[in-house]
């Protein structure tokens, strides 16, 4: 059990007496038959250090639903956190539902694709970088995202998300949204990051595959031919497959005509070739495009030309604005 805490001065108030038993009860229920959700009980805290986050009436209330027993303690702590974000927050929070396969997400890149989607914007004597950084230092500090990697001088480069919390976050986005799935702009980009990470999978695959071929083609003997890279690949390949670059422009083509998509995030993924670019520069309304990791050297001016509302060319280490 937790030890308990008793008031330290006779000079408290019976309020804020009454105030460390709740938050007291609910610590309790965090720690249940031994095992001690160390997650959720850091984020509990944390949300204490909001303004009103300690009134009387908001622990009352979590209290009596920890007691009732109807949902999951954690589940109800963490809604309990969830609320204590402002609007804002809790959409740049929901929108990492299109990061749900990610081991490690870069901050800078984040915060690039909130400003792009109109998630954050210019506050008084903030531009929308600043106001999303902040947004990610706060959601950081709550414990909804974990750092993965640092700079030397200390400053988060890339955060995850715990898988509770990636199964928190899009119970929250379908309910706020009253509907079974994911608001339309966070199921696609989720499908684009699906269809990026077969993208990923197909190379390494093809790596694996022509290592393979090569090792059977040095141990070959008596000098019989193990057939040419072309064949190879087409004995490989079922014959349903298709290239992921391929459908993803296919994915980008059946987009409604009204719908503007905004961030395209093709990180990490090889097979470009020039007939993607080529309809992935017809998307006018992308305003972040991510070509890092990819085997894409450049964009021709041509390209750049049809992606008129482009801010950030996210680009190996270059950015263009």
């Amino acid at each position: 059990m937790l030890p308990n805490n008793k008031a330290s001065s006779s000079s408290s108030s019976t309020m804020d007496e009454a105030e460390r038993k709740r938050i007291h009860a609910v610590l309790e229920k965090c720690y249940q038959d031994g095992d001690a959700d160390i997650s959720c009980m850091k984020m509990f805290l944390c949300a204490l250090f909001l303004p009103d986050a300690t009134t009387s009436t908001k622990l009352g209330n979590l209290e009596k639903k920890l007691q009732q027993g109807a949902e999951e303690p954690k589940e109800v702590v963490r809604i309990f956190c969830y609320s204590m974000l402002s609007t804002q927050q809790k959409s740049c929070l929901q929108y990492l539902t299109a990061f749900h396969d990610e081991e490690s997400i870069s901050r800078t890149s984040l915060v690039r694709r909130w400003v792009a989607e109109g998630i954050v914007g210019k506050e008084q004597d903030r531009t929308p970088e600043e106001v999303g950084e902040r947004c990610f230092r706060e959601l950081l500090f709550r414990g909804f995202v974990v750092e993965v990697g640092t700079s030397d001088g200390g400053t988060v480069r890339s955060c995850r998300i715990e898988d509770p919390i990636k199964e928190f976050i899009e119970r929250i986005a379908k309910s706020e949204n009253f509907v079974s799935e994911l608001p339309s702009h966070l199921d696609r980009q989720l499908q684009i990051r699906k269809i990026v990470h077969k993208g990923r999978k197909h190379q390494e695959q093809e790596l694996q595959d022509r290592w393979k071929r090569n090792v059977v083609g040095d141990l070959c003997c008596c000098g019989a031919p193990a057939g040419s890279d072309e064949e190879a690949d087409s004995r490989a390949k079922p014959e349903h497959f298709k290239d992921p670059m391929d459908e993803l422009v296919d994915f980008l083509k059946l987009l409604p005509h009204v719908y503007r998509l905004n961030v395209l995030d093709l990180g990490g993924c090889q097979g470009l070739k020039k007939r993607h670019l080529k309809s992935i520069c017809k998307v006018v309304s992308l305003k972040y495009l991510s070509l890092r990791k990819t085997d894409v050297s450049r964009l021709m001016a041509r390209h750049l030309q049809g992606l008129k509302n482009l801010e950030t060319l996210d680009h190996m280490c270059h950015r263009a604005t």
